[in-house]
């Protein structure tokens, strides 16, 4: 049985390292001979030297790239440090020197979006739970500090309960994806009512921001995302092979249990 499960998952690379040729095609495309060059602010990336043509991917400032010539002088073709296209970009938005980075403003708070709001009303206390996803892959520490402190804030001053003027407890948490948030235990930091000061709690979850400063590197013309979805289904088909090969054999050691009580046993 185990040899039946590595040859289909084998199989299943294979299927999937063929797809990837085919459909990643165009990215396989290499610069030859590139010029080593830095985005000056958040680069779009678009499919065709057009300003209108798709968008594939917006990066950070300072972002090195491999550059080449396209035939039309204000477009650059871009590629990562492994030399593979990524698309097209406007040549006025990238230098050959990297650019200063502006100091970051304490007052400047983090864009996000409410992935779930809970509002427990009841006459021992009205309870707001707030779930928030951002959507800065680069945020730091002190932004979600500042994010929390600020909507905790803000949140306590709400109106239109039943039972009590404002909430008298507020939950917050920050998540840097949907999929993790969903998880719910996955947050990048949270804020939560004191216990014995005047001021909140709040904490950074260090292993999940750490997370966020992971390269997900393309392997095998696969991107990232494609390959945990592979990685998933196959550890999802093992799981089920193994729960079937238990099942048999539980079913197999009973079928023998009944034979051998069913017969005379000679000493």
């Amino acid at each position: 049985m185990l040899r039946k499960i590595l040859k289909f998952n084998f199989y299943l690379l294979v299927v999937a390292l063929i797809l990837g040729i085919f459909l990643n095609d165009e990215s396989s495309k290499k610069i030859v001979d590139g010029d080593l060059m830095y985005s000056t602010t958040h680069l779009n990336v678009r499919s065709r030297p057009d300003a209108d043509s798709k968008k594939v991917k917006v990066l950070q400032p300072n972002t090195p790239l491999i550059t080449s010539l396209s035939d039309d002088n204000n477009w650059m073709v871009v590629a990562g440090l492994d030399s593979l296209i990524i698309g097209y970009s406007s040549s006025k938005y990238l230098s050959r020197d990297r650019v200063a980075k502006a100091p970051i403003k304490t007052n400047e708070i983090l864009s996000y979006s409410v992935h779930e709001e809970e509002v427990y009303d009841a006459p021992i206390k009205t309870q707001l739970i707030l779930r928030l996803i951002v959507e800065d892959e680069m945020v730091t520490k002190s932004q979600i500090i500042d994010l929390l402190n600020s909507l905790y804030t803000s949140s306590l001053k709400r109106t239109g309960f039943k039972y009590h003027k404002n909430p008298t407890r507020v939950y917050i948490y920050v998540y840097s994806t949907e999929k993790k948030a969903n998880s719910g235990s996955e947050w990048l930091g949270m804020i939560q009512p004191p216990y014995n000061s005047a001021n909140p709690l709040v904490k950074i979850n260090d292993l999940q921001m750490k997370s966020l400063k992971e390269i997900k590197i393309e392997k095998w013309n696969l991107k990232y995302d494609i390959r945990v979805q592979l990685w998933e289904s196959m550890l999802l088909i093992e799981l089920r092979a193994q729960k079937e090969t238990d099942s048999r054999s539980s079913t197999h050691s009973q079928n023998c249990l009944v034979r051998y009580r069913g017969s005379p046993v000679l000493f």
